[in-house]
């Protein structure tokens, strides 16, 4: 049956490029009557003859208006096939991704008809549209892109670890940076009197992060002597980093750890941010706060 689809796959994707083929062989000969021109040269003795030449094989106006319309009905109808032949292509093709995760270490999890959480990211589908999106943590990495073979869903899945990969801050200061960050902000709120100052927004943390950031960069601490316009800290970055963070938690000592906690439901609506998206089996949760003990 798989082999069925492949061999269907591609003899849809052979009679679509013929099918543009002639399309684009049509409207090349059209435009060609008109590029012409691009040879004759106004210095030439024979200008004026050679432009006489060139007027002469133009087409008439009705013609090119007849050509022009028959061209873009033609590629309005191939359009329109080619989407659908996708459309019906797309479960084969996704389906063959899905099989081809069982012959790697990968660990992935089906959620629903369309979407799939595989290693650290998320796959939604528009089977309709024969289209697919990564995302991580819910956070939107590679925008929705159409796929008409396996080897599409590998490029952006590649794609997207590579940015994620691009974002992380080297292991052996990620944990510094949370905490100064931390300190920084419950320092402040200590200072103008908040409210249980040791719990801290959690958007209030992914601010002073990208400022720590700036700030270890001033100070020259290693890893971070590059130019100050290429700290990059979007909110997919932060809450990739933040995962990272979490995974390597039980590893740390006492006074490098914060902890994470939830909200009420109208500030999880309002703050919430999600993690736990390093592992598809693990339940996404919405964090709204981050406390350290009182000695940190």
């Amino acid at each position: 049956m798989i082999n069925e689809g492949i061999a269907m796959n591609s003899n849809a994707n052979l009679n679509e490029l013929e099918e543009f083929n002639l399309i684009k062989k049509e409207a090349l000969r059209l435009s060609k009557s008109f590029e012409d021109v691009k040879k004759i040269n106004p210095k030439d003795a024979e200008f004026i003859e050679n432009l006489e030449k060139y007027h002469k094989k133009i087409p008439k106006g009705e013609d090119v208006k007849r050509s022009v319309e028959e061209i873009g009905r033609r590629m309005e109808q191939f359009i329109e096939k080619s989407k659908q032949q996708r459309s019906i292509s797309f479960p084969r093709t996704f389906n063959k991704y899905l099989q081809s995760l069982n012959e790697t270490p990968k660990r992935y999890q089906i959620i629903d008809t369309t979407i799939v959480r595989v290693g650290c990211l998320q796959i939604e589908t528009k089977p309709e549209i024969a289209k697919i999106r990564f995302l991580f943590n819910k956070i939107v990495l590679i925008p929705w892109k159409p796929v008409v073979t396996v080897e599409d869903v590998n490029k952006y899945e590649i794609e997207a670890l590579d940015k994620l990969k691009s974002a992380e801050i080297p292991e052996d200061i990620l944990a510094d940076i949370f905490l100064r960050a931390y300190k920084n902000i419950r320092y402040t709120r200590e200072k103008t009197n908040k409210a249980n100052p040791s719990l801290v927004p959690i958007n209030d943390l992914y601010s002073e992060t990208l400022v720590e950031l700036f700030r270890q960069q001033i100070i020259g601490r290693k890893k971070f002597n590059t130019k100050l316009k290429e700290i990059y800290l979007p909110d997919w970055a932060f809450v990739y980093n933040l995962d990272r963070y979490r995974h390597m938690y039980h590893s740390l000592p006492d006074e490098k750890r914060l902890s994470f906690e939830i909200g009420s439901q109208s500030e999880t609506e309002k703050i919430g941010v999600v993690l736990n998206g390093l592992d598809p089996k693990s339940v996404y949760k919405k964090i709204c706060y981050v406390s350290g003990r009182g000695d940190i």
